[in-house]
């Protein structure tokens, strides 16, 4: 399983139309890209799992060296995310604004990692 699968949820959720799918696809739409750049960091970059919550920091500090934008979007995903799980006080109307934004950057991030080539290659 990939983490761009997780996005098959948010076409699912979609339909829901309320603040907990909004809230529900935000969340899976930050673990499709966050488990992306992960596994492209395991792979490319011999990133080892600490299996901790510090294990997000690490990996987007690992892409900033790489590809800053990539590192700038999966930030303001869990941001995102954040607020969607735990700011219940934050509109429905913002929560609209994020999740469009979030499949947004989920779409470039996913498209980015599929093309980043890795430092000191020529691939």
């Amino acid at each position: 399983m990939r983490g761009r699968d997780f996005l098959e949820i948010v076409t699912f959720l979609q339909p829901l139309d309320s603040e907990a799918s909004l809230r529900s696809q935000i969340g899976r739409i930050y673990y499709a890209a966050y488990l992306e750049a992960r596994a492209w960091c395991e792979t490319h970059l011999g990133y080892r799992r600490v299996r901790l919550g510090r294990e997000h920091a690490e990996v987007q500090r690992m892409l900033t060296a790489i590809d800053s934008d990539i590192a700038d979007s999966l930030a303001f995903l869990r941001d995102y995310r954040n607020t969607a799980d735990y700011d219940l006080h934050v509109s429905a109307d913002t929560l609209l604004g994020q999740n469009a934004d979030a499949l947004d950057r989920v779409g470039s991030i996913i498209a980015r990692l599929d093309e980043l080539a890795v430092p000191g290659t020529d691939a």
